[in-house]
């Protein structure tokens, strides 16, 4: 059995009258600590196919489960980093992991987690600017934040939203290399699904 299995899966959205059918039948097999790329056109439905995934929504008709169970909402032991960081403006970066952390580890003191906040952050090269918010970051250090915020919770499964897209080539290519090396250095393999309209990025990323 696959870690993530997807079945007969359709999900459509209904504007006024008519349903707009974005995805039908679709079925996947992602197996545990797969590096897996879903490339598409703007609108193709690959953002909903990672929101289903990732319990965000249901679909229609069809079945999706993480670890033989099945998806019923978030799943408990899932990262997400997204296009947008989705960054509290009114922290630091060290809280915003912190409070990831927090959610996560509830049993952790709250020097151990900002301890471990520390640590997620120095490891995609912020270690200097934990105490800067998010309007005093680059963009480039912006979804270094995110990372380190999904990695430091320890996920099971990582769900990546076009996460490169609005950086530059450079800080692109630094920030890929962050993400790979994150996943790589952990105890246990992190099964990733990221969707992207780049076919260089997935090839470069992709199992």
């Amino acid at each position: 059995m696959a870690f993530i299995e997807v079945r007969g899966v359709h999900k459509s959205f209904t504007t006024g009258r008519a349903a707009r059918h974005v995805l039908r039948d679709v079925s996947l097999d992602i197996e545990r600590g797969e590096f897996l790329s879903i490339v598409g056109a703007m609108g193709s439905g690959k953002s909903t196919l990672l929101s289903l995934l990732a319990g965000l929504t249901m679909p229609d008709r069809g079945t999706i489960s993480i670890g033989g169970d099945p998806v019923r909402g978030v799943h408990r032991q899932a990262g997400f980093v997204f296009q947008n960081y989705s960054l509290l403006p009114w922290f630091t970066a060290l809280e915003n992991v912190r409070l990831a952390v927090e959610a996560a580890f509830p049993n952790l003191t709250r020097e151990q987690q900002v301890l471990r906040a520390s640590e997620a952050l120095g490891n995609v090269a912020l270690g200097t600017a934990l105490s800067r918010r998010p309007r005093q970051l680059s963009g480039g250090m912006r979804q270094r934040v995110a990372i380190a915020r999904a990695v430091a919770t320890e996920p099971e499964v990582l769900f990546l939203d076009d996460p490169f897209g609005a950086l530059d080539a450079l800080t692109r290519e630094t920030v890929q290399q962050d993400l790979v090396h994150l996943c790589s250095s952990t105890e246990r393999p992190v099964t990733t699904v990221m969707i992207t309209n780049s076919v260089e990025e997935a090839i470069l990323l992709s199992d």
